[in-house]
């Protein structure tokens, strides 16, 4: 989970809380009618009620235990999309996978899943208790319950990996450290050669300047020469007149 965190910080908040908000929903649609037929036959003492109650009683424990340990996961993870960068967001998730709220949850799962399997079995092998007991109902229909989470849960997961798009990097108060800083290298290569271009411009028009300075004072050199030369040859002219 720790790499779900660290490469899908987004996705992988939303995919908790909806998988939580599910179980709370599934957990109370289950519990209602359970707590009412384990009140109903709970003084039948036909193996197959006996067997069932403790499934149940077992269920309504977990799901009862997992409750505050879900209510404080729903917290910490708001919490975390509530940070200002990335990074953050990342360092959150992280000491919260590493939290005893997390592990002791994972634990409750683990038991979950067991008593998953134990129900997907005695389903099949106890057949013989389908028009004895309403438990029996109860629990099948607590098996597609189950089923129908894990099956919402690989789906959404799936969509968290598939959707690995500009809104991983991109928050509500801005872009990541990351991309900006991407953003700015370029923005400032492109003020680079645009700061090129302009002292090339006028590198050529100081050079231009200089040159057309140089014609002028070399024409006017010139036609000062002339003048001298003209007056010289008029001078000479006088005297020997």
């Amino acid at each position: 989970m720790e790499l779900l965190f660290t490469h899908y910080p987004l996705g992988a908040i939303n995919f908790f809380r909806r998988i939580i908000l599910l179980g709370y929903f599934l957990g109370t649609l289950m519990a209602i009618p359970t707590i009412y037929h384990l009140n109903q036959t709970w003084s039948s003492n036909l193996f197959c009620d006996r067997v069932l109650r403790v499934y149940h009683i077992l269920r309504l424990g977990l799901f009862f235990f997992q409750a505050p340990l879900r209510l404080h996961m729903f917290i910490r993870l708001s919490r975390a999309s509530e940070a200002p960068d990335r990074r953050a967001v990342v360092a959150r998730l992280v000491e919260f996978c590493k939290s005893w709220t997390w592990r002791i949850n994972q634990c409750a799962g683990a038991v979950g899943y067991w008593l998953f399997g134990f129900a997907f079995l005695y389903s099949i092998f106890a057949k013989h208790c389908k028009s004895r007991s309403p438990l029996f109902d109860l629990m099948v229909c607590n098996i597609f319950m189950l089923f129908f989470h894990l099956v919402v849960s690989c789906i959404s997961l799936r969509r968290v990996i598939a959707d690995d798009n500009y809104d991983q990097v991109m928050w509500k108060r801005g872009a990541s450290s990351d991309l900006i800083a991407k953003h700015t290298t370029v923005i400032v290569f492109q003020v680079d050669n645009e700061t090129d271009n302009n002292n090339n411009k006028k590198n050529k028009e100081d050079e231009n300047k200089k040159n057309s300075n140089s014609a002028h004072r070399a024409d006017e050199d010139l036609t000062k020469n002339n003048d001298n030369n003209n007056n010289k040859n008029t001078n000479n002219t006088e005297n020997k007149n």
